[in-house]
């Protein structure tokens, strides 16, 4: 994304240049008064009498040169604030690299691109038989690779800071394929490891991701196989930094700082505790709750709750309790027979040490009741007890999910073992956390915000439903095709007053609409504050944003589970044709001075969708809506 605006503090401020050059920048910078700032207090707290013939070494003073020094110290304090941290620092920094979405801020440029600057995508268009896609992929990895570097090299002109910093990268999914990646001629340009599936799935391809730390006490060039979570980097830093978290909820992750600070020639699996090399990892289909196929809740015909939930082919929505909470159980979230009749196996993978178990195996097929069990540390004399490979793929460890690694037939217990436990992680686990299964509370007047969206892809109930006409996607929610049709989101306002009430879509015809802000009750009673306008029809211009109206809200009561509903009043027809397509999300902000009908173009339209990208994640689900390109699977699986 290139000359994109930053909310900063809640406070959105435009910037010039390509997204990531400015983030590194923005870190570099901040980085660089917590240096000078630790100077200072080192300083302080050392006066003459600490060593070194009575001089206290700098965090600078590990440059060889006293010039390159002096001039480091110089640039750092040039970037110091008047009043600088000296405590030690966190950053989290989670890049836009590589991820689709418009190449400007304006929204011009294509639809689904991987952006960065030409010099690095003319490169590999450059490069023969490689498709347009994936050479914008390699071009974006290397220009965040040399974004990258800028923060290696910052660290290596300050040794003292390096060698008192942990590094750590890794990523969250594996890659998002476009449609013209997916197939089997491009698939290993765009994935040379070989490995099976991609973003969305349980496979090693949607599930494996690339790991790489540095830091005090870590072996240079040292490799583990040790199989890690994301959510062990928390305990993780936590016990590289001598804190101990407070939480809310007990961490699920584990600590595997012992797994970093082993020896280089240890051996792959050296610094594992004994629960972080027994311990079962599983993965859960995100495409079994945002069904791929239409199919997630009770089929295309619209279903009932004896065939796995409250009807509407293609909508996962689970059934609400009298609190306004999930019901559990109900025939929804049935291990056996839930979804849409197929249970849950066939959304669940497991790692256990080398072996990777599928509810499904890889095609989403299974003809086995027992799933599918691969395994990755061949032995000696694999290839020659099954009559050589069927393929050309080296022994060893591969973390390859194909017919030269299944090992179900001649395993069956360690199969048996993993869908037990699996079978367990769903009933016990998952089903059993209070928060599993819940759609999010978006938050109305937080501090530090100037802008408050309820995104309706956290839509908590349509109702009526229609057969899957109306459902949740990625940014918003198609459909509305009934007059008296109502989506809710759940929602908590956390300061009362006066907001203006905005709505982001895309709609053929007008369609007059109502938004209601209060408790469940409240709003089905005609009590609960609400506004109400009608949207005017904008196709073809893409998402804009119109006012509907002034409200007043009062603070959510503590213990109450209030909602925001949006409500056709008028509009629909008998065609059952949809009104939106889609109604991306309703926005509350503070009124400014001055008639509130000013403000319909207050804010550029393709800004308003550039600002929603970028809250709600929607260029990550971007990356994920080009995967959906990928099909081959059965049964919708992809």
């Amino acid at each position: 994304m290139q000359d994109a605006p930053f909310r900063v503090n809640g406070v959105w401020k435009p910037t010039k240049g390509w997204q990531e050059e400015v983030l590194m920048t923005e870190v570099l910078e901040y980085m660089g008064r917590r240096v000078v700032a630790q100077n200072k207090h080192e300083a302080a707290e050392g006066g003459n009498g600490s060593g070194n013939n009575g001089r206290r070494r700098s965090l600078l003073s590990g440059a060889t040169d006293a010039l390159a020094s002096a001039r480091l110290l110089e640039n750092d304090l040039a970037q110091a604030s008047s009043s600088p941290d000296a405590r030690p620092f966190f950053i989290y920094y989670a890049p836009y690299s590589i991820h689709a979405g418009h190449r400007h801020a304006d929204m011009s440029g294509p639809r689904w691109s991987r952006p960065a600057p030409p010099q690095y995508h003319a490169k590999y268009y450059a490069v023969p038989g490689l498709s347009r896609d994936t050479a914008q992929v390699w071009g974006m990895l290397e220009f965040w690779d040399a974004q990258f570097g800028r923060l290696l090299d910052w660290l290596d002109a300050r040794p003292k800071v390096r060698d008192n910093t942990y590094l750590l990268v890794f990523g969250d999914n594996g890659p998002a394929l476009f449609a013209s990646e997916a197939g089997k001629a491009n698939k290993p340009r765009r994935m040379p490891s070989g490995m099976a599936g991609s973003k969305g799935e349980v496979t090693e391809g949607g599930t494996r991701t690339v790991f790489a730390a540095m830091g005090p006490g870590i072996a240079p060039g040292a490799v583990r196989s040790t199989p890690l979570r994301v959510d062990d980097v928390l305990p993780t830093v936590a016990e590289l930094a001598g804190v101990k978290p407070v939480t809310a909820l007990p961490m699920t992750g584990r600590s595997f700082a012992s797994v970093l600070k082993a020896g280089a020639d240890e051996g792959p699996d050296a610094g594992a505790t004994d629960e972080l090399r027994d311990r079962i990892i599983f993965s859960l289909q995100p495409d079994c709750i945002v069904s791929a196929d239409g199919m997630a809740n009770g089929g295309s015909g619209g279903g009932d709750a004896s065939e796995g939930g409250k009807g509407g082919g293609g909508v996962f929505l689970p059934e609400l309790d009298g609190q306004r909470r999930t019901k559990k159980p109900q025939p929804l979230l049935d291990w056996d027979k839930g979804r849409n009749g197929t249970g849950w196996q066939r959304c669940v993978g497991a790692r256990w040490r080398q072996y990777k178990w599928l509810g499904a195996g890889v095609d989403g097929d299974s003809g086995s009741d027992i799933g599918e069990l691969y395994r990755f540390d061949l032995p000696q004399g694999w290839a020659e007890a099954r009559g050589g490979l069927s393929k050309n793929v080296p022994l060893g460890v591969s973390y390859l999910e194909t017919e030269n690694t299944r090992v179900t037939d001649s395993e069956p217990a360690v199969a048996r073992k993993l869908r037990d436990a699996a079978r367990r992680w769903f009933e016990e686990i998952v089903m059993q956390e209070p928060h599993s299964f819940e759609r999010p509370a978006i938050f109305i007047g937080d501090e530090g915000n100037a802008n408050w969206n309820a995104p309706l892809d956290a839509v908590a109930e349509i109702s009526p439903q229609d057969g899957g006409v109306t459902h949740p996607v990625p940014m918003g929610i198609m459909g509305l095709t009934q007059n008296g049709q109502r989506v809710r989101v759940r929602a908590r306002v956390t300061r009362g007053g006066n907001y203006l009430v905005r709505a982001t879509y895309v709609a053929k015809r007008p369609a007059r609409v109502r938004v209601s802000v209060g408790s469940p009750a409240d709003i089905d009673a005609g009590r609960a504050a609400s506004v109400e306008a009608t949207l005017q029809p904008n196709f073809g211009t893409g998402r804009t944003a119109q006012t509907i109206g002034p409200i007043e809200l009062g603070e959510t009561p503590v213990g109450q589970r209030w909602e925001v509903e949006l409500k056709v009043l008028s509009g629909a027809d008998d065609s059952g044709r949809p009104l939106f397509e889609p109604l991306t999300a309703i926005h509350f902000r503070p009124p400014v001075q001055g008639d509130h009908e000013s403000i319909e173009n207050e804010i550029d339209p393709r800004t308003v969708e550039m600002m929603l990208e970028q809250e709600l994640g929607g260029t990550k689900n971007g990356g994920g809506g080009g995967g959906s390109g990928g099909g081959g699977g059965k049964n919708g699986r992809r």
